[in-house]
């Protein structure tokens, strides 16, 4: 991982904290996150309807095809506290990249604003009545503070894997050195995208409670955020040439979670119950970690 980019992470990530615990709060973080859009040429994405607030910031990276589907990319925003804004920061730190990346379609960054607890209906209200193209695959991501360290080395749950029968082919390799990615159909976010049968892949810290806030260092943080900001840049040129034929969930991702999750957790698994070799236990450790 480049050193300058956790610099990155860690400069917006300080910017953001800085602003959401600030005077101007939730106004002064939209703010510096339009100007940061803006400053990657991103164009802006009206909605398809200007009925009320629909609690999204989203702006367009053109692909070199305008006519196929676009990827989306998703973080959300939440004033409550740092772990949360990691994301957005990791968000921000792709979307030089994606620009520069060339890509055959666009990708929509959609960053959803959390304040009062509303980032999940937000997330809904745009995808069924602010969106106005079909879109091909999602990328969410999600916290990447975890509860707890689950390996020596740094580890981010990725979900969706089930979402499609080629997702395997898009997740093997993705991940950047120094980087171990854990399967998990674990997710608590209500993504708009699983309910109307878009794939996706939700990054995410695991270890980390419905209802745990840990303490952030934001050095730590920085760090994770630049991991998952090169994985986001690779799981989005993969997506956009994959084929994704579907149909939806109708393939039994089982064998792939098990082996991935092996390799991901290591000699952690023996705390979490003992080997994962089946569904149940593949469920069984991510219940564990969520009581960490």
């Amino acid at each position: 991982m480049d050193p300058e980019r956790a610099a990155g992470v860690r400069a917006d990530l300080d910017a953001l904290v800085g602003l959401a615990w600030g005077d101007g709060g939730a106004a002064a973080v939209r703010a510096y996150l339009r100007a940061r859009l803006e400053a990657t040429h991103a164009v802006p994405y009206a909605p398809r309807t200007r009925d009320g607030d629909l609690g999204a910031l989203v702006a367009a990276l053109p692909g070199r095809e305008p006519d196929r589907r676009p990827l989306v990319l998703t973080a959300r925003t939440d004033l409550t506290g740092a772990s949360a804004l990691v994301g957005v920061a990791a968000v921000l730190a792709t979307l030089p990249r994606l620009a520069d990346a060339a890509l055959e379609r666009g990708v929509l960054v959609a960053l959803f604003d959390e304040t009062g607890g509303e980032g999940r209906a937000a997330a809904t209200r745009w995808f069924e009545e602010g969106r106005r193209h079909d879109v091909k695959a999602a990328i969410v991501v999600g916290r990447l503070v975890p509860g707890r360290r689950v390996a020596d080395d740094d580890v981010l749950a990725v979900a969706g894997v089930e979402t499609d029968a080629r997702m395997p082919e898009v997740l093997d390799g993705a991940a950047p050195p120094g980087l171990r990615v854990w399967p998990t159909r674990h997710v608590a976010d209500g993504l708009p995208f699983a309910r109307h049968a878009v794939p996706y892949v939700r990054i995410g810290a695991p270890a980390l409670g419905p209802t745990r806030r840990p303490r952030v260092d934001l050095a730590r943080a920085a760090h994770l955020g630049a991991l998952a900001a090169d994985l986001v840049v690779a799981l989005a040129t993969r997506l956009d040439a994959a084929r994704l034929p579907g149909p939806y969930g109708g393939y039994d991702s089982t064998p792939y979670e098990v082996a991935a999750t092996e390799r991901a957790l290591g000699p952690v698994l023996a705390d979490l119950g003992g080997a994962a070799a089946s569904r149940g236990d593949l469920e069984r450790i991510a219940a564990r970690l969520h009581e960490a």
